[in-house]
């Protein structure tokens, strides 16, 4: 397993990681994770390069990234692996080569594209940094044997980027329900109602319209609770303030996963109010399954991936993406008709139980790399080429 990013930290993708990793050592599988802390120059080198390129007027990605690309193939060089599995394109960029070296398939799993999370966090999509992204991910995914979307906009994306249609396959993140399960906490843990918001404070997750829909939630005593960190947290702080409602807002910092769950477990709902931002669009939310694996009723954006996991009035609720008026029309149904949102809870626990969950999920990865272990047999071995050398 390779991966430009930090793991563990919170959030999906290293979420995703450790469940699959956990997933193939209990088949027996030898996995090794590369991640950033061997991808990343010690910070004091980091600290004089940022300062010799802010002299150079030179941008600093330009050094580390290639710098960063170069230590991920060195490590995995060093490895004697069967396959290669990367979870980013700067990964998947810096590995192609040494797959090809070795004679192994290389599988990527596309969590989402760096260039429009560039935009999102406010590059401008014609900035350089941008640009830059985007031909690492041209160059990424045509070198990969197969590729895993989360979701069929995902899919969209990297076939746009130039990877072979043929070479994709749609599988949708999982939750261990056990693991769930077993984070149940045996009291409430407040003493009023209250719906769960748990996501990065970034522009994506639309975390403003689930403060707004409070705005119209009838029954005064409700309560939201923002469970995330993020650069927004100051505007969204402020926002509640304007509304009025910033009394019935806590905002719970950065938590721990498992104290997320818990939290989930004793909410009347969970709200997923994600928004597109530069074409970076919610794929097969982890947060919205893990409510949905604890049966509660999920109310989320009708986009991207979110689409694809809830079916309205069903499984949970889907909402036009900013419509706060939706969210809260949605919020005081389930406030006002218990028995409703308890039959859309089970339906959501059962179907994250019947699609979605951990075994299904880690044998369908499986079947991915035996595909391209199968079509490189099938190719005949390739012939060695020279091992990489010098920076990426």
């Amino acid at each position: 397993m390779v991966t430009s990013m930090a793991h563990p930290q919170l959030g999906g993708v290293s979420t995703h990681l450790s469940l699959l990793i956990g997933g193939l050592r209990q088949r027996g599988h030898k996995v090794h994770l590369i991640e950033a802390r061997v991808a990343r120059p010690p910070l004091i080198i980091r600290a004089a390069r940022k300062a010799a390129c802010r002299l150079a007027g030179r941008p600093y990605y330009q050094w580390l990234i290639p710098r960063m690309m170069h230590r991920l193939q060195v490590a995995v060089q060093n490895l004697d692996v069967a396959l290669i599995h990367c979870h980013d394109p700067i990964a998947a960029a810096a590995c192609g080569r040494i797959a090809k070296h070795k004679g192994i398939p290389m599988v990527a799993t596309v969590h989402g594209p760096v260039s429009r999370h560039a935009v999102e966090l406010g590059s401008r999509p014609d900035s350089d940094l941008v640009r830059y992204y985007e031909r690492i991910e041209i160059a990424a995914w045509p070198q990969c044997s197969k590729i895993i979307a989360v979701d069929s906009g995902q899919a969209g994306i990297v076939i746009e980027a130039g990877a072979p249609r043929e070479a994709i396959s749609v599988i949708p993140n999982a939750v261990d329900v056990d693991e769930i399960d077993a984070l149940k906490p045996s009291y409430p843990s407040r003493r009023y109602q209250y719906f769960i918001t748990a996501r990065r404070l970034v522009p994506k997750n639309g975390v403003q319209y689930a403060i707004e829909a409070l705005t119209a939630v009838q029954d005064t005593d409700c309560r939201l609770l923002i469970a995330g960190d993020g650069p927004m947290m100051a505007k969204l702080r402020e926002l509640a303030k304007r509304l009025g409602v910033a009394e019935k807002v806590e905002f719970l910092g950065a938590q721990s996963r498992s104290a997320v769950v818990a939290l989930t477990w004793n909410a009347v709902g969970a709200i997923v109010p994600s928004v597109n931002v530069g074409g970076v669009i919610e794929a097969t939310s982890l947060s919205a399954l893990e409510a949905m694996a604890t049966g509660r009723p999920v109310i989320a954006s009708r986009l991207g991936g979110l689409a694809e996991i809830i079916d309205d009035a069903r499984t949970g609720f889907l909402a036009p993406q900013k419509d706060h008026a939706q969210f809260a029309r949605t919020m005081n149904k389930i406030l006002s008709e218990p028995s409703v949102a308890r039959a859309v809870g089970r339906n959501a626990r059962q179907e994250v139980i019947k699609r979605f969950s951990k075994d299904r999920w880690v044998e369908s990865v499986i079947a991915v790399y035996q595909g391209a272990i199968d079509e490189l047999s099938n190719q005949g071995a390739r012939q060695p080429v020279a091992a990489p050398t010098g920076s990426a």
